[in-house]
């Protein structure tokens, strides 16, 4: 219990900031439920020990009669968020914007209020299935049908006969996240020479190419599969998710490579050791940072690799779109839409990689070679393409399906050709 009004007063607005603070802290890597919840709970705990007695200025502040109203549907509206936020993404064909999420936000109080008025209120006061025989039969009855309901759908894989055959075709193409998890490089594999061979029928010979790099890196490995076949060539791999392909650089992002730097220096060791001709960096460049560290850190990677008698080349980034390719282009099908439309301006890509551009500039000069994709996503309507006929070129919001990876193939045929 709280005792003395200045003891009160700082125990709401604490308690208010608690409460606050997951919105601007927390991100979707945040786990929660978890430790992560005691923090808006001992908000609510504080929150509610100020005004005991008598209100503090935050109880005031929060006695505001429209929140008071919030407060009131709570639950309805917690009930009902959700399955419109979901129907909302099966119906909306282009990315939200703020004036749908604007609208959805109206939809949610609307249809809360009238669940709250109509429903819960009357349950409540028991105008509603006031006997309890009557109200236990109706509850069994919706356990036992919504668990009927889910057991069929599972069972039917969902009814994907729902979808037309095209719908059907990008909905597969989604390529999920744990399979970036696959063939990750680790220091004892690259100590050992262990890396992902891209030609399985050419082990016994020389190496001749290596494709270094994150997650981008692994969503082209099909294409450069293809090319190793096509020239008969031995070819490795040596790939990690969020892990930028360069010397002497910890990527700041979860799910990265713990001790990328040992691991760099000795992929770098092992082009030198075994003579490798042509090595080829492939990453979401612009996400890495700070971009003059980046810059840097490459520089000093093409002067080793070039030390070490490799041509050294340089991807820039893919033009990934920033959305869910697979859906949309489902959705856009289901509605026989322009999937033409799918894509983003040459512009929106400038803007994106802008920090990079004196970066490649400089990693020219340095000597690498700088292979340039966004020509081979270019569609009718001016845009990097999202698809290309029924088939996505991205499996997720930026990751290349195999289709994408296979438009490359005339790019990195200068890094396989002997």
């Amino acid at each position: 219990m709280l005792t003395g009004p200045r003891a009160k007063e700082y125990a709401g607005w604490i308690g208010l900031g608690l409460c606050l603070l997951p919105i601007f802290a927390f991100s979707s890597e945040t786990k929660f439920p978890g430790a992560a919840a005691i923090i808006p709970c001992a908000g609510a705990v504080l929150l509610i020990a100020s005004s005991q007695s008598t209100l503090s200025r935050a109880g005031q502040l929060l006695s505001f009669r429209p929140l008071v109203w919030v407060g009131l549907i709570s639950y309805s509206l917690y009930l009902w968020h959700w399955p419109i936020l979901v129907f909302a993404r099966y119906a909306l064909v282009e990315p939200s914007g703020t004036s749908i999420r604007i609208g959805l936000v109206v939809l949610m109080l609307a249809v809360s209020f009238l669940s709250w008025r109509f429903v819960e209120t009357p349950f409540r006061r028991k105008a509603l299935l006031s006997d309890r025989r009557p109200l236990f039969a109706t509850a069994i009855v919706s356990i036992v049908g919504s668990i009927a309901a889910g057991l069929v759908l599972s069972k039917l894989d969902g009814v994907p006969s729902r979808l037309s055959p095209e719908a059907q075709a990008f909905a597969a193409s989604r390529v999920e996240e744990s399979a970036w998890s696959w063939n990750e490089i680790k220091l004892p594999d690259a100590q050992a020479g262990r890396f992902q061979e891209l030609n399985a029928a050419k082990i016994d010979q020389p190496i001749e190419l290596l494709v270094w790099g994150d997650s981008y890196a692994k969503a082209a490995l099909p294409a450069f599969q293809q090319l190793c076949a096509k020239y008969s060539i031995r070819g490795i791999a040596a790939t990690h998710s969020a892990t930028a392909p360069v010397l002497d650089y910890q990527s700041p992002f979860a799910g990265s490579l713990r001790g990328a730097p040992e691991v760099a220096e000795t992929v770098v060791k092992f082009v030198a050791k075994q003579r490798i001709p042509n090595v080829v960096l492939v990453g979401r460049w612009a996400s890495y940072y700070p971009t003059d560290i980046v810059r840097t850190r490459l520089l000093e990677t093409i002067r080793q690799l070039e030390a070490a008698q490799a041509r050294v080349f340089v991807v820039m980034e893919v033009p990934f779109p920033d959305f869910d390719v697979p859906r949309l282009a489902a959705i856009t099908a289901m509605h026989d839409g322009d999937l033409a439309h799918l894509g983003i301006t040459p512009e929106t890509y400038a803007k994106r990689n802008e920090t990079m551009y004196p970066i490649f500039s400089a990693a020219a000069d340095a000597g690498a070679t700088i292979l340039d994709p966004t020509p081979y996503f270019f569609n009718r309507r001016g845009l990097f393409a999202a698809v290309d006929g029924n088939q996505a070129l991205y499996g997720d919001t930026m990751h290349l399906t195999e289709s994408g990876a296979h438009r490359l193939i005339p790019l990195f045929e200068t890094a396989v050709k002997r």
